[in-house]
């Protein structure tokens, strides 16, 4: 038990209780403003809020952000559409199918045309020991056409020293042999220019004085069934067979040279021979 105790005015009022008891402020007159009061511990003073025992501070959350999509990508405008409805991809390639066709269709072009007519030489790549065109006498193409014809199966010719002298000793201006043997195996025919219509007249009449006819005919006739002048067909005595024409009106002979009568008659059926008024004087 407690005993209260009344003291004065201006001291503290002081109340004992048992330990069992809490300790409860006792009333006071009214303490002197500006005066201490003590007070129990842990008993909060009249008038103030208790102070709360500060906290360590807390440590910063780390917020994590939900993954945030990547942000798409800025669309760039489409290209116009291409001519005629066709995709680019698709007209590429039609013009690389068409180039290549038409690549393939050239080059078989070119090996079929080399096939057929053969590859044309270069002028520095002739064939080694190829035979060049020959450079025939100008009136006597122009006069007979077998010349330009046979092509190099003709070639000029030069009369040896007793070789193509008439009675009178005129000599032929020019001489061309042709090789007919593509037709009549064994045949050639020497084609003759003179200086007169005189001189290859007397060269035919020459000929008929070597031995007679084994044929009969005295004339020739041109392609188109025409008389240009005269004929003689002889036989030598190795079996050879010559025929000697002349035209009438113009300075040009020609000599069939065969191995048969038989032979010298097929001659006369391949040779092209022109009209008077068609060969050149």
């Amino acid at each position: 038990m407690s005993t209260g105790t009344t003291a004065r005015a201006d001291r503290i009022a002081v109340r004992i209780v048992s330990r069992a008891a809490p300790v409860q402020p006792a009333a006071s007159a009214a303490p002197a403003a500006g005066r201490y009061v003590p007070v129990p511990t842990g008993t909060p003073a009249p008038g103030l809020a208790a102070v709360p025992t500060p906290r360590p501070a807390p440590s910063p959350r780390v917020e994590v952000s939900p993954p945030v999509p990547p942000a798409p990508p800025t669309p760039t405008p489409p290209p116009p559409p291409p001519d005629r409805g066709r995709r680019p991809g698709r007209r590429l390639s039609a013009v690389l199918l068409g180039f290549v066709i038409g690549l393939v269709v050239g080059l078989l072009g070119v090996a079929g045309m080399v096939a057929v007519v053969g590859w044309p030489p270069g002028p520095d790549r002739a064939a080694p020991g190829a035979a060049p065109a020959p450079v025939l006498p100008g009136r006597l193409a122009a006069a007979f056409p077998d010349l330009t014809a046979l092509g190099t199966a003709c070639a000029a010719y030069p009369p040896g020293a007793d070789e193509y002298v008439t009675s009178t000793g005129a000599r032929p201006v020019a001489v061309v042999r042709c090789d007919h043997g593509a037709a009549v195996p064994g045949g050639f025919v020497y084609y003759a220019e003179w200086p007169t219509v005189a001189d290859a007249l007397r060269w035919q009449a020459d000929q008929v004085q070597w031995g007679p006819s084994v044929d009969g005919a005295v004339q020739w006739r041109d392609g188109g069934g025409q008389l240009q002048g005269p004929w003689h067909t002889r036989a030598a005595a190795d079996g050879t067979v010559y025929a000697t024409a002349a035209y009438s009106e113009r300075p040009y002979t020609f000599d069939v040279v065969t191995r048969s009568a038989q032979d010298s008659q097929r001659m006369r059926s391949v040779l092209h021979l022109r009209p008077a008024t068609e060969v050149p004087g």
